[in-house]
């Protein structure tokens, strides 16, 4: 024999679990905004971890033989990505331009339309063929300029 529901019972209880699942939504509507609003314009690929030390292009560029083999970062405006996959690009700093090579998209790759953001580039200085550059181990893509 079946037994049946009161009908208010069932529907009160009906109405508390929309409640529930509308309060649960809600609270991960409100984690994901706040989710966002902390991480809002900058775009992390790669590993930007360790202590690499802070270099100006310019310096870079003047004196590399004082950088070539170590671990540093820079930082500067993206004024030119490769349209084929985002493998590689060029950070300008005041007037000086600075290769950073993505290694063929072997750990991470940038978003082709990243030209004109602010990027923040760690990995290891070289003269790659005779060319001065980065081996990026990571790189943080910015609205702006980097705080």
């Amino acid at each position: 024999m079946m037994r049946s529901v009161p009908r208010e019972r069932s529907g009160s209880c009906a109405a508390l679990r929309r409640i529930r699942a509308g309060g649960l939504r809600a609270a991960i509507c409100l984690i994901l905004l706040a989710t966002a609003a902390c991480s809002r314009g900058v775009a992390t690929y790669g590993d930007m971890s360790g202590a690499a030390e802070q270099v100006s292009i310019g310096a870079l560029l003047e004196a590399p033989e004082l950088h070539l083999g170590r671990e540093i970062r820079v930082s500067g405006r993206i004024v030119q990505v490769c349209q084929v996959m985002g493998c590689w690009f060029e950070v300008m700093q005041e007037d000086r331009r600075l290769m950073v090579d993505l290694r063929m998209g072997r750990s991470f790759v940038i978003p082709e339309g990243s030209a004109g953001a602010w990027a923040v580039v760690t990995g290891t200085f070289v003269r790659d063929e005779g060319v001065l550059k980065i081996f990026a181990k990571g790189t943080e893509i910015h609205d702006g300029p980097p705080a």
